[in-house]
């Protein structure tokens, strides 16, 4: 992510793919300088198809903020990648939240503590609602009891799993 002042953060500059104003609620918030990380993602996923990646293989994914960015804008992407990976991750700027036709049949995978006091698992439960209400096909959230804002060996051996059958070997046929 990209150094930048975040209001949360008394303004002093810190990573952060976008502005958080507040960890009480993330409803309404503006999300300043997400369109930009958006833009990001989307020449990131460009610069790979143009050296012949095709979208099924790639994944987007990331933890926190890198998960709701890698929501925000794989599922907004023009193509259907291989798969959208959230951890501890949210959809952020819901209320603009626009999936491109192709965005829909995007698997999402989105791994969530249950006791995440930073991004609270109401919140992903919350994403996965919006995101199937916009018309989503495929979005699975998987809960891990007593896991707060962080992973687990059982988040990171589901991943993994959930990785295999995405992209599976070039000589192998999606499961």
């Amino acid at each position: 992510a990209p150094v930048a002042p975040v209001t949360l953060n008394m303004g002093m500059p810190m990573p952060s793919w976008y502005d958080i104003t507040s960890l009480d609620d993330r409803a309404g918030q503006t999300c300043a300088g997400i369109e930009e990380s958006k833009a990001t993602v989307e020449a990131l996923i460009a610069e790979e198809e143009k050296n012949g990646i095709p979208p099924s293989r790639i994944v987007v994914g990331g933890f926190s903020q890198g998960g709701a960015v890698s929501l925000y804008a794989g599922l907004q992407y023009p193509n259907t990648l291989a798969g959208v990976l959230v951890l501890s991750g949210y959809l952020p700027k819901d209320d603009s939240f626009h999936p491109s036709a192709e965005g829909l049949h995007t698997p999402v995978a989105h791994f969530h503590g249950r006791d995440d006091p930073t991004v609270r698992f109401e919140w992903a439960k919350a994403s996965e609602r919006k995101a199937r209400a916009a018309g989503v096909l495929e979005y699975q959230l998987t809960e891990y009891e007593h896991l707060g804002h962080s992973a687990s060996p059982a988040e990171i051996a589901d991943v993994q799993a959930w990785l295999i059958q995405r992209l599976p070997s070039l000589g192998a046929s999606p499961a």
